[in-house]
Order: C-alpha cells, then sequence, then structure tokens
C-alpha cells in the first residue's frame, strides 16, 4: 500500500500513462485506439488488445515500484508480473 503512494505522487507529475510505462518498462504504450469509438458493440480485437494492455501495464509499473524501493532499501524484491 505505502508504494501506492509512490505511484500517485509519480503520477502528479502530469505524466500519462504511457509515458510512464516508458519510463518503468522501457516503452511506450501504443495510444491509438483511445479516441476509437467505444460506444459501438462490439469492440474491435484492437479495442479489447488496448483496454487489456492498460490494464497489464498498470500492474507491471507497480511491480518495477515495489521492486525498485526493495532493491533500494536492500531486501529482496516480489516476482515480476508475466508478460
Amino acid at each position: 500500500i505505502a508504494a501506492l503512494g509512490s505511484i500517485v505522487r509519480f503520477n502528479a507529475l502530469g505524466m500519462s500513462l504511457s509515458a510512464t510505462a516508458e519510463q518503468w518498462l522501457g516503452k511506450p504504450l501504443d495510444k491509438s485506439q483511445q479516441i476509437s469509438d467505444w460506444e459501438l458493440r462490439p469492440l474491435t480485437p484492437d479495442q479489447v488488445t488496448y483496454a487489456a494492455l492498460d490494464a497489464w501495464c498498470s500492474c507491471a509499473i507497480f511491480d518495477e515500484i515495489i521492486a525498485a524501493k526493495a532493491q533500494a532499501a536492500g531486501t529482496a524484491s516480489p516476482p515480476k508480473a508475466a508478460a
């Protein structure tokens, strides 16, 4: 839970999820589906992938922050999210 504060403070700097992903995971997110029509059903495969990557990326960034804090504190880090 304490690491959540790090994420909130970090994102309070105005960084987008894509920029945050690039900093912590080494690659930005493709945001091309962000402006697609999300009210139409069914969602396109690209929209489903976009949504899934947003969710996964948030978890992976959280894991990276936890690992970085653990390393800085000299403790073992928890396992990383699967790619």
